[in-house]
């Protein structure tokens, strides 16, 4: 779980250091429960498109092939579309109450 006051780098390095997909989505997943905890009236969507968003911008600070291995887990277009229709689908069911 990434915690609340995170820096900029303590959320995306672990991104940039995966090499599988699996692991790649299930660490997007995780940053996309960290902005809806920061920012919950934001929504799920807006909060997928700006994950995509940062962990591309904060790529860009590295060499050549740590951008390429995020725009080929973050970035391609599937990965996009996947994770849209994700949020679309969980905004459609039913909310469930979590337990604190």
């Amino acid at each position: 779980m990434i915690k609340d006051k995170a820096s900029i780098s303590e959320k995306y390095d672990p991104a940039l250091k995966m090499e599988c997909q699996h692991e790649a989505d299930k660490y997007f997943e995780e940053c996309v429960e960290h902005q809806l905890r920061l920012c919950p009236a934001m929504g799920r969507l807006a909060a997928v498109e700006q994950e995509v968003h940062n962990i591309h911008a904060y790529a860009e600070n590295f060499e050549e092939d740590v951008r390429k291995r995020a725009k080929r887990l973050y970035g391609t277009e599937a990965f996009c579309q996947r994770q849209r229709r994700q949020a679309v689908e969980r905004l459609n069911q039913p909310e469930t109450r979590r337990s604190t």
